[in-house]
């Protein structure tokens, strides 16, 4: 009763969360939860949902990943759609590339032109892309704009991808400690396993002595978890301080780039700020589904072939859960 009452609960706090002024790029990276400190923690923010299988879901996590995902679209659909009224050309250049049916009709449409309307969009096209390169067509304010995101971009982008460099190496040290960490657990309990005799029909372990051994499992890999923990909040909270610094810088750019109105500009700032919200998020959620995981009152472990560790968990009424792997 607990767990769907919880999936409820979560499921409106995830709502509520998505609704509240996400369009922003600066909101959503500021609203993106530090990783679980307790394994405790950890199971009440995965809700177990889903027909006709269960399978785990990280509510507030998803919806962050979701709202990154919304905001690419959206403003790159923005930032394509002004490049069409630059040009002046009532072609979606970006559909284009994208869309094979759409450019197979606008392609059908300019081989119907004439010579002169060929030669006339041709100049069109010029003009306004020298136009938007000087800076013609904007108002002051749209010119300064698009200067900020222009010397923004060229003296900064090398380094926010430097600084998502630093935090993905940060993620992949400590994911590969954590693994490790957890696969020495079941190495122990794996060789203690090869000790026990196997029973007279000569597939199974005698129950005596490998029977103790799967509680033993889950308990001293829920022990590593909770050590895994500390270290996980230590790294994000060091990636999210090198995430922020670079943020911080991209801010003003992007209250620039709206107040000047070119969506094009806005789409590129906004995407430079969603790359660390994503990053944090992606791992936020990779530990709270392992953490969740290791947590769970339904975890089991079971012997595979007399000689290997499987771990699953199910619900009181003993339907399995389909975890989803820590990676997707």
């Amino acid at each position: 009763m607990r767990k769907w009452l919880l999936a409820a609960a979560m499921t409106i706090a995830a709502a509520s969360f998505a609704s509240a002024r996400m369009t922003d790029p600066g909101h959503l990276f500021e609203h993106v939860p530090a990783p679980p400190k307790t394994l405790a923690a950890a199971v009440s923010r995965v809700t177990i949902a889903g027909s006709p299988r269960l399978t785990a879901q990280t509510p507030t996590y998803d919806a962050v990943l979701r709202e990154v995902l919304a905001q690419e679209k959206t403003l790159g659909t923005a930032g394509g759609q002004q490049q069409v009224d630059q040009m002046g050309l009532g072609i979606n250049l970006q559909r284009m590339q994208n869309d094979p049916a759409y450019a197979a009709k606008m392609q059908e449409k300019m081989a119907a032109m004439s010579t002169s309307q060929k030669m006339a969009m041709a100049q069109r096209m010029t003009r306004r892309w020298m136009a938007s390169q000087n800076g013609e067509g904007r108002t002051m304010s749209a010119q300064m704009a698009h200067g900020q995101v222009v010397t923004y971009i060229g003296k900064n982008e090398p380094k926010d991808e430097r600084a998502l460099v630093v935090i993905d190496a940060l993620f992949r040290k400590t994911i590969k400690a954590v693994e490790a960490r957890h696969g020495a657990v079941d190495k122990k309990i794996e060789t203690a396993l090869d000790k026990c005799p196997m029973d007279r029909t000569g597939q199974e372990r005698v129950w005596s002595c490998a029977g103790p051994l799967k509680d033993r499992a889950v308990r001293e890999n829920r022990v590593a978890e909770r050590v895994s923990l500390a270290e996980e909040n230590r790294a994000y909270h060091k990636a999210r301080e090198t995430a922020k610094s670079r943020v911080d810088n991209l801010l003003p750019v992007l209250a620039m780039a709206k107040q000047g109105g070119d969506a094009e500009d806005v789409a590129i700032i906004s995407g430079e700020i969603g790359k660390f919200t994503r990053v944090l998020a992606s791992f936020g959620r990779s530990v709270t589904l392992r953490a969740a995981f290791w947590g769970e009152p339904g975890l089991s472990a079971e012997f595979v072939n007399a000689t290997s560790l499987q771990f699953s968990v199910r619900t009181l009424d003993k339907r399995p859960v389909d975890w989803p792997s820590t990676e997707d």
